[in-house]
């Protein structure tokens, strides 16, 4: 069992485990800085609940340095009680971190601990975080590239967020359903979800100079979307739109195909449609009815 931190720092300092099969204890973390490298084969990774402290899970710092566990197919984390914490996986300034066999990751739970935790990813500097077979997210998992990334797998959003930085270029060519969540899209950023068909209880905020391509994206039930001045929204036929918040500050892109709209019980003020500035439009020429019940 490995159950400690474990540190590879410089050219020529390997930490390797020659078990076929290692086992991680929750204490196990993993550090590769200045050209230093770890090997470990382990199916799962698991901290325990109310794990109370910030934690760099696997990080990889600095060219050449690599973190390699392809064999890990889950990641799981839980959450703590006290104040917000983070736990972290990053390839930073040339790292190369290789989960290329990770097909689920779990973030912290909504049900406990406050539900502000998080399970970060994040790659920048020229790293690379190699999620070549992550196919679902769920809970509190954050997706925070800071250069531009792919996540060629990854079909499934039960939960999560999307926060790529100002100017980056993020790829998600499978995802097919987000049900849960935030995608918060800076100045000059771009989000490619080109076979994304729903989108439900999700925040979509899309900045200046920022981009939002799905065309494909037919259900935006009980989600709220801004498009600010500047910005692209780019939806495809939409056909479910019950309990929809759509501010547009830009004229989206999108085929009005849904005939009703419902919101029943809904405790609070909601801005259901709202086309804001000169020349902007929002087609909805579809709806035949709309039925708000109060809450």
């Amino acid at each position: 069992m490995l159950d400690g931190i474990i540190t590879a720092s410089g050219a020529g300092a390997v930490f390797r485990s020659d078990a076929t099969t290692a086992t991680l204890g929750s204490r196990a973390r993993f550090s590769a800085q200045n050209g230093g490298r770890i090997s470990v084969d382990a199916p799962s990774f698991a901290l325990p609940e109310d794990w109370r402290a910030n934690e760099i899970l696997m990080v990889a710092n600095g060219p050449d340095s690599v973190v390699e566990l392809p064999g890990m197919v889950s990641l799981t984390t839980r959450g703590g009680n006290g104040t917000s914490y983070n736990y972290s996986v990053s390839a930073v300034n040339g790292g190369r971190v290789d989960l290329s066999g990770l097909t689920a990751a779990v973030g912290p739970r909504t049900d406990a601990y406050n539900a502000d935790d998080w399970l970060t990813f994040s790659v920048s500097g020229g790293g690379q975080l190699d999620l070549g077979s992550l196919a679902r997210i769920s809970l509190r998992t954050r997706l925070a590239p800071q250069q531009d990334w792919a996540l060629p797998a990854l079909a499934d959003v039960e939960m999560g967020f999307l926060t790529p930085s100002t100017g980056v270029t993020f790829d998600l060519p499978e995802l097919q359903n987000m049900a849960a969540g935030q995608i918060t899209l800076p100045e000059d950023s771009v989000l490619n979800v080109p076979k994304l068909a729903a989108l439900q209880h999700v925040t979509l905020t899309v900045a200046p100079g920022a981009e939002f391509h799905a065309g494909q994206l037919s259900d935006v039930s009980d989600s709220s979307i801004t498009v600010e001045a500047g910005g692209v929204l780019e939806l495809g036929s939409v056909s479910v739109v019950d309990r929809l918040s759509l501010v547009a500050r830009a004229t989206p892109s999108l085929t009005p195909v849904a005939t009703s709209y419902e919101m029943d019980d809904w405790r609070g003020h909601r801005t259901l449609f709202e086309a804001d500035g000169a020349g902007v439009g929002m087609d909805l020429h579809s709806l035949e009815t709309l039925t708000v019940t109060g809450g």
